[in-house]
């Protein structure tokens, strides 16, 4: 069970996070970079506080 979890998770998560990236690219001009980064960590940040707020 975990290990589908997991490789569905995975999938999941790399289905939305390229579109995701994409589209900033495309919206922001000045600041593409800052954007984008702000975007990657944005995931890293949720994983570690979700938990703890549940």
């Amino acid at each position: 069970l975990m290990l589908v979890y997991g490789m569905f998770g995975g999938i999941g998560g790399a289905l939305l996070k390229t579109p995701v990236v994409a589209s900033v690219g495309h919206f922001f001009d000045l600041r593409r970079a800052l954007v984008t980064g702000i975007v990657n960590k944005s995931g890293s940040v949720g994983g570690i506080v979700i938990p703890l707020m549940l």
